[in-house]
């Protein structure tokens, strides 16, 4: 199994003697955090823009950014003067996966920490897009789940086949990443999620 988790992957991956990589977890675990990593991931952001999409003080949402470069997860990328003050325009430090050896070597309690968070950004994520409209508005797109019933030969092939479909859609992302900073176009913002987990044995074969 390969899991995706940003930079919560190089934290968590850090021993425990050099950095208290629980509590840098649980501090990252936090809606308003996510929600700025989220964004982070496709463009640079400033406090002030998301205080005005959250209708909050700039005051709060800025702890919120400042806790992140703290941690290692977002830096300063550039700066405007804005009525007299400066705005700071955040962005992400790096995207970092854990390969099957590095995640089998995290404590149990980092494990969970690491899944819940990165569940709850995709969930968040495709709240945002079923609400804005956007889940549905191409007929090509895709959304599917089912469950299986496989030995461990089955299991080892399922693993190996999303492993190469996530090596295939990173490639595919730095095609157009390509494309667009030779011919800027229109440009549109897609989420992806692979899973593939062991189900509880309660309940027969479903699918979706």
């Amino acid at each position: 199994m390969t899991i995706v988790s940003e930079t919560l992957a190089e934290i968590a991956a850090k021993p425990a003697a050099a950095v208290g990589h629980l509590e840098l977890l649980k501090a990252l675990a936090h809606e308003t955090r996510l929600q700025i990593l989220g964004i982070l991931n496709y463009r640079d952001l400033s406090p002030a823009e998301l205080a005005r999409e959250r209708a909050e003080p700039v005051s709060r949402v800025a702890y919120h950014f400042r806790l992140l470069e703290e941690l290692g997860c977002a830096e300063v990328a550039w700066t405007r003067q804005v009525r007299g003050s400066v705005e700071h325009f955040y962005r992400r430090t790096g995207i970092v996966v854990f390969d099957d050896d590095a995640w089998d070597r995290l404590p149990a309690e980092v494990q969970e920490v690491v899944t819940d968070t990165a569940m709850r950004g995709l969930f968040g994520q495709i709240a945002r897009a079923v609400r804005a409209g956007t889940f549905n508005s191409h007929g090509d797109r895709h959304f599917s789940w089912r469950s299986l019933r496989l030995d461990e030969t089955g299991w080892q092939e399922m693993t190996d086949a999303l492993n190469t479909v996530f090596a295939e859609v990173e490639a595919i992302a730095r095609r157009a990443e390509a494309r667009l900073g030779e011919s800027p176009g229109e440009d549109l913002l897609a989420t992806v999620a692979l899973a593939g987990f062991e189900s509880p044995a309660e309940g027969g074969p479903a699918s979706g």
